[in-house]
């Protein structure tokens, strides 16, 4: 069960929770929240959810009102999570807002136009940054990755916007535009990459022209398909660690379950 109340919006800052289960990368508009004045928390929720120290609330919330102003973007990137998962759509979001990021999730500064941002957005969701991070990424088990930002995110060659033309830019904010903000339809990350997916080819034909890669276009199905066996088999790492954890669990039951012949005689 939850409980719902109102809350004025100058009390809460955006921000993103996590990458799971989310459908679109434009988020404006559509952020989550944190609460930066817990004072306006009505008495009974904060009773219902056992917040009632409030001076360890004024701290926290305090702590989320610094972070915000001196770390929050107008993009995030991924950080933790299963990168085969069913939940999971898209490694990097835009929003019109500056947005604070979670444990799981990073606020990379750039300091460029918005319109650019977006460009940047699109090409991080592409499957030629994803082989990039796939070179870097630790892997927690199996296809549970780790995508720090000093050792992974920072060594992702990204477009240069000063030699990149307008009629790409032109292109590539048309497709941001276009696809941004669709939910319904799109295919979790693992199986666009699995499926071809058109939606998939299309940010990554556009990721091609704007790196100077057009020759790349035609090698796409190559990429997938290296793509498809390397996360293929992260999975099958991840359901075997999965399967023999359940596998130790089981036994450490069974041994508590028994005694020594001793206490029988």
């Amino acid at each position: 069960s939850y409980t719902t109340f109102q809350l004025d919006k100058r009390a809460c800052i955006p921000s993103l929770r996590s990458p799971a289960g989310v459908r679109r990368f434009d988020l404006t508009g559509v952020e989550e929240v944190a609460i930066i004045k817990p004072g306006r928390i009505p008495k009974d929720v904060r009773v219902q959810a056992k917040l009632m120290d409030s001076e360890m609330l004024s701290r926290a919330a305090e702590d989320i009102e610094k972070a915000y102003k001196d770390i929050s973007s107008h993009i995030l990137v991924a950080r933790r999570f299963q990168i085969t998962s069913p939940n999971i759509y898209w490694l990097a979001f835009f929003d019109e807002k500056p947005v604070l990021n979670t444990a799981v999730l990073l606020n990379p500064k750039i300091d460029a136009e918005k319109d650019w941002i977006k460009v940047l957005t699109l090409y991080l969701n592409s499957s030629i940054s994803i082989l990039q991070l796939l070179a870097f990424c630790v892997e927690t088990r199996g296809s549970w990755v780790d995508l720090h930002g000093d050792q992974v995110w920072s060594n992702i060659h990204v477009p240069d916007y000063r030699h990149t033309s307008m009629e790409q830019k032109l292109v590539a904010l048309k497709l941001f535009d276009k696809i941004s903000c669709c939910e319904e339809g799109v295919k979790p990350l693992f199986e666009r990459i699995t499926s071809r997916d058109e939606l998939q080819r299309k940010i990554d034909v556009v990721a091609l022209q704007i790196t100077g890669l057009e020759d790349f276009i035609p090698k796409l199905d190559e990429i997938y398909e290296a793509l498809e066996q390397e996360l293929t088999i992260m999975h099958k790492i991840l359901e075997r660690s999965r399967r023999l954890k359940s596998k130790r669990r089981g036994m450490l039951k069974s041994r508590r379950a028994q005694t020594s012949l001793n206490q029988h005689i």
